[in-house]
């Protein structure tokens, strides 16, 4: 803190990018000083520089000084205070909260969305953090220009909208709202929430995206001038595990390894996709099964079944499930993500390819085109999952179809976006479709060890197998489904044959790989 702070010269200084340090050193001062009364108009004046200027437990402390010693610290510090002290959501919604607020005045109704906002966010509940923020969306539209002092609350809420959705799955609607932030006019004394938006603009697309746009942000993201806020900190972590997904190989590994974790923050789900990508595509499966249940064992913001964050994990672990040949276990795991969420539908719709369910598969599939579209990774799942489907119902010209599509794609596949795709429909591209690449890229990372074509169980023959892995002999099976032990006894034959099985053993360990029972 600087003792000849001049105090009169912070509102010259708004539209500069060193306002924010100006803001704490003001606030810094007035508390030394003990003038607390004007510190705390300040801080309830300006929350949007309080929260981004201030460290949180720096703030928390300042802000406890001043319910000390305030006699009416008003609305938005004794709120503030409230939620740091306990960040418990429900407390938000208390009757003491709810009284304490105007319900006509869009300011102390936008201040109360954003803090619900956060404890939300603090335990993991992002679906309800995105009602809250777009809330916020609402009053900040009712909010006179004139409060909006420096720009920072317009822009702010675009920001807050977009890394809740993010988080909560909606990764189009994050993206939407960071493109707003984008549109607004710029604010120097808060350039970082741009430089934010941009950012996580980019580790959206290339989790889920077009590499190529996320290799645009990036750049664009360089060349925003950087402020004191603690938030810059956390935006270059952020900066630099989107730019490992999408560089690879060992570099990217090595630099992954010096990320600090206390510093990527809420982001954490997307450190998660980068730590994933990195581990599988290098083939340490074992290992990364190891980190995923250490990070599933951490006290993260997440709740289970939520959004992208209770969802990651469970996700990724029913991947390499499935790819493991450990059916049952993957159908555990994706009964354990969010169902809302598109990435959880299309991992679904790839669990019916494991377990010899093609048509399922190509119905869901079919079903996400709107959900994935503008989002390239996702897009290209997609197809993959549409080829292999095709292709195992022995309908080639569907399977080529979809493959087509995808080698149209602008700029052609990435050796990524190839490896998406099956052996078996990558063998087919390359003898039929003159665009797909022709350079060998590695093995297939996503759809692995599918059933062969014409092995999906009809719906009876499944039923009969679900009977004997109760234990249930021919004749109780024949009794329970009304028909003859004969028709029993070839539907047995005909559910071994598709399974590859010889015995009631192997048909029962097969269809578990698969995820049947």
């Amino acid at each position: 803190m600087t003792d000849n702070v001049n105090v009169d010269a912070l509102d010259t200084d708004a539209a500069s990018y060193g306002y924010l340090k100006c803001f704490v050193e003001k606030v810094e001062h007035l508390v030394a000083s003990e003038d607390y009364v004007t510190a705390g108009q300040l801080v309830s004046d300006d929350p949007t520089s309080a929260w981004f200027g201030f460290r949180t437990d720096r703030l928390y402390a300042i802000v406890d000084v001043l319910m000390s010693q305030l006699s009416d610290p008003g609305h938005f510090l004794t709120t503030v205070h409230a939620v740091m002290s306990n960040p418990d959501p429900d407390l938000l919604f208390s009757q003491d909260v709810v009284v304490g607020s105007e319900e006509y005045n869009p300011r102390q109704q936008y201040f109360l969305a954003v803090i619900r906002m956060s404890a939300f966010r603090s335990v993991g509940l992002h679906k309800d953090a995105v009602e809250q923020a777009e809330a916020m969306r609402l009053q900040q539209g009712r909010l006179v220009s004139v409060f909006d002092r420096h720009g920072g609350w317009a822009l702010s809420t675009s920001v807050q909208l977009g890394i809740s959705a993010m988080l909560a799955g909606n990764f189009h609607r994050a993206v939407a709202a960071f493109t707003e932030a984008q549109l607004h006019v710029e604010v120097p004394a808060f350039a970082f929430l741009t430089r934010d938006a941009l950012v996580k603009s980019a580790l959206i697309q290339a989790s889920f995206g077009d590499p190529y746009q996320a290799e645009t942000l990036l750049a664009r993201a360089e060349d925003i001038p950087r402020t004191s806020s603690w938030a810059e900190s956390q935006i270059d972590v952020h900066r630099d595990f989107t730019q490992i997904l999408l560089r690879g190989g060992a570099v990217a590994h090595e630099a992954i390894e010096r990320i600090q974790l206390h510093d990527v923050g809420e982001m954490w789900p997307f450190y998660i996709v980068a730590m994933y990508h990195l581990m599988e595509s290098a083939g340490y499966r074992d290992q990364l099964e190891f980190q995923l249940q250490m990070f599933e064992s951490l006290p993260l913001p997440k709740t289970e079944g939520h959004g992208f964050s209770g969802s990651v994990i469970p996700l990724k672990r029913a991947l390499l499930a499935m790819g493991a040949g450990r059916g049952t276990e993957a159908q555990e795991l994706l009964g354990q993500a969010d169902p809302d969420i598109v990435y959880t539908q299309l991992i679904e719709a790839a669990s019916h390819l494991y377990g010899g369910r093609p048509k399922e598969a190509l119905s869901r599939a079919t079903q996400l085109r709107s959900r994935t579209a503008g989002l390239r990774l996702l897009e290209v799942r997609r197809l993959a999952v549409i080829a292999a489907a095709n292709y195992a119902r022995d309908n080639v010209r569907d399977s080529l179809n979809a493959l087509e599509q995808a080698a149209k794609f602008p700029r052609g596949l990435s050796r990524f976006e190839v490896q998406l795709f099956s052996p078996e429909t990558r063998r087919l591209a390359k003898q039929h479709i003159e665009q797909w690449p022709q350079e060998d890229v590695g093995r297939s990372t996503f759809l692995t060890g599918l059933p062969d074509p014409g092995a999906a169980l009809s719906e009876r023959e499944l039923i009969i197998i679900q009977e004997i892995a109760l234990g249930h002999s021919r004749a109780q099976i024949a009794e329970n489904l009304y028909i003859s032990i004969n028709t029993v006894k070839s539907q047995i034959q005909n559910a071994y044959r598709k399974l590859g099985a010889t015995s009631k053993t192997s048909a029962i360990r097969e269809a578990e790989r698969r995820g049947l029972l």
